[in-house]
């Protein structure tokens, strides 16, 4: 035993010793017969392992078979129609008297009788099926092709295909899943809108709430004030409409019971969430919203984040001050403090730089968009409007699909309980805005209560701005947002205004 066991040493020594010999003399050759090896020994484990698979003994297949014609009484579709027309009723035959035996009763009718089921082939079905989907798939390639080659066609050609009944289909595929479970508002009912009686959106406009809040426990539903509140109009021609609404108006709004309240206008998503800014803008403008879109400050800065930044001209003030108030916003979202380097008329911001630029109310604000000035309250809205018509002119040059893959990383982003955006929205209606999009031009933007008809004082809520007079700013809301310049407050709209006037006087005489 102790001579065999050196042998196998030894001859184990030498083989290993030949080895390193071939390597060293050459290599290819040598990782060339070991894969040789491997592949070999690969193929004998497949060939055993295949073996193992027809271990079953015939007896045992031929009692699956029967098992099996038991429990389906029709043969499979090719033997039933090899089978000629004898066989089948003498099988038939067995069949009845087999069933007669087990039941005890006596046949009632004979085979003969029993109408034999003939089904005759469509004779070249599958063929045409085939040239088919040749020809769908031939016409799909030379479209693609003229599209690659014609760069002036690939806008009309996506435009029609999102607009087209299969657009819904293939925004859902992009993104139907994580908007529809993460992003849009199932709960939120239209139902429940409140809208001043004879008031309505033209037709042919299509008007949304924009909602901005200050919400840093991810919380878009309620309990935060709205920060920032648009509303949007997309007129027929595809231009786009913002007319901001100033957070310390005083109008009037509802709590969850339905009670009216007169108050800051940034109150009312405190109170009532989303369906509570929509029925203040409603109620004290006689508009006509039925839909929103709401975004916190973590939202705008992830949506810019992945738009790859926004552009916007910086002064040198606002770049130093935003500096200063972006590193308490860093610090309550918890993400790194980068400070801005740059000013000029074309600064690339991050999202978090161009969050905190959106913020801005202690320095003035020189529009580039109107050419004014502004101060306070009024330079935070007009840049909050700035960045948001950059934004979306920036956005249209990224192109639908990369649109759609930014959207849905953007969706999937707001899972759990970091929410940072919420939409009422489904996801045919966001389609249709998509289509319209390609031909989408911010024309034109304002404010209001308008800066020709509002005065500010202290009432009980603080520094508050009042409209003077609501129904004048009313007719200018309407004039701007749907070109009805001859437009006629409603009774209910003249109803809230009198009692804002009469709350007013209670308290400043």
């Amino acid at each position: 035993m102790r001579r065999e066991a050196n042998s196998d040493r030894i001859q184990n020594r030498r083989r290993a010793q030949s080895l390193r010999s071939e390597l060293r003399e050459d290599p290819e050759a040598y990782f060339e017969r070991v894969q040789e090896r491997k592949a070999r020994a690969a193929e004998d484990e497949y060939r055993h392992r295949h073996k193992a698979k027809q271990v079953r003994s015939y007896r045992e297949e031929k009692r699956d078979y029967e098992r099996s014609k038991q429990a389906h009484r029709y043969l499979p579709e090719e033997e039933y129609y090899e089978e000629d027309l004898a066989e089948r009723r003498a099988r038939m035959q067995r069949q009845l008297r087999q069933q007669q035996k087990a039941s005890g009763k006596r046949q009632r009718r004979t085979v003969e009788e029993i109408p034999v089921r003939t089904k005759k082939r469509k004779k070249g079905k599958a063929k045409r099926i085939f040239i088919g989907i040749v020809v769908f798939l031939l016409l799909l390639v030379i479209g693609a092709g003229v599209v690659w080659f014609t760069p002036s066609l690939k806008k009309p050609v996506i435009r029609w295909t999102i607009g087209s009944p299969f657009g819904p289909a293939l925004v859902r595929l992009f993104i139907g899943s994580n908007y529809e479970s993460y992003v849009r508002d199932k709960s939120f009912s239209d139902k429940d809108v409140r809208i001043n009686e004879g008031a309505s959106t033209p037709k042919g406009n299509l008007s949304f709430a924009m909602i901005g809040v200050d919400a840093r426990d991810e919380d878009l539903t309620i309990g935060t004030m709205a920060d920032s509140m648009i509303v949007v109009n997309v007129t027929p021609e595809g231009n786009i409409r913002m007319g901001s609404i100033y957070r310390d108006t005083y109008l009037m709004s509802r709590n969850k019971d339905g009670e009216e309240i007169i108050s800051k206008a940034n109150s009312a998503y405190y109170r009532g969430g989303p369906l509570g800014t929509i029925n203040l803008m409603n109620e004290n403008f006689d508009l006509a919203l039925k839909d929103y879109i709401v975004v916190n400050f973590s939202g705008l800065t992830n949506i810019i984040d992945l738009l790859g930044g926004l552009r916007l001209k910086v002064t040198e003030i606002e770049r130093d001050t935003l500096n200063y108030h972006m590193y308490e916003q860093n610090m309550y979202a918890g993400t790194e403090y980068i400070p801005l380097e740059e000013y000029g008329d074309d600064v690339l911001l991050t999202g978090s730089q161009a969050t905190a630029f959106c913020r801005l109310r202690s320095c003035s604000f020189d529009s580039p968009v109107d050419g004014q000035t502004y101060y306070d309250d009024y330079a935070r809205t007009a840049r909050q409007r700035y960045a948001l018509m950059e934004l979306v002119r920036q956005t249209k040059d990224k192109g639908i699909l990369n649109l759609l893959k930014i959207m849905n990383q953007l969706f999937e982003a707001n899972a759990g309980d970091n929410k940072f955006i919420q939409t009422s929205f489904t996801i045919k209606e966001l389609t249709a805005i998509m289509a319209q999009g390609f031909d989408m031009n911010i024309e034109a933007n304002a404010a209001f209560p308008d800066m020709d008809h509002q005065y500010t004082t202290i009432l009980d809520s603080g520094d508050s701005m009042v409209a003077d007079t609501l129904e004048e700013n009313v007719v200018l809301i309407h004039q701007f947002l749907y070109d009805q310049a001859d437009y006629d407050p409603t009774m209910d709209l003249r109803r809230i205004a009198d009692k804002i006037r009469e709350e007013i006087r209670r308290q400043i005489g």
